[in-house]
């Protein structure tokens, strides 16, 4: 039962890790690592679903670090993205409070990324 829980795991974080990086593929992955090393109880080697498990489950939490480090290394290596993002959330704030996010928060958001990126005004 834990190799088949495994391999779905495995095979779901693969799938996830393309789609959503968030965290999912990470957690589906350790379930799927988990499961397959619980399924090997008394037995002498792992099933071929428990590899595969394994196998899945390790490809879909290297596929999630790839995707979140080169999203963290595009955003940082391109602060235009950061402020004109920023930009429409002030935009955003506005729009359903009334009034400047500013007032809202002490500080708008561009600001707070302009002070980051000081470099990019």
């Amino acid at each position: 039962m834990f190799s088949t829980a495994a391999m779905v795991f495995g095979i779901i974080a693969v799938i996830t890790g393309m789609i959503l990086p968030i965290y999912l593929p990470s957690v589906l992955g350790s379930l799927a690592i988990l499961f397959a090393l619980l399924s090997k109880g008394r037995a002498a080697k792992l099933s071929t679903k428990a590899v595969a498990g394994i196998a899945c489950g390790t490809v879909g939490i290297v596929i999630h670090v790839a995707v979140f480090c080169f999203s963290t290394v595009l955003l940082l290596s391109q602060p235009d993205i950061m402020i004109n993002t920023a930009q429409m959330y002030d935009n955003m704030i506005e729009q359903m409070y009334g009034m400047p996010s500013e007032d809202i928060f002490g500080e708008s958001m561009e600001d707070m990324m302009r002070d980051i990126f000081p470099s990019h005004e």
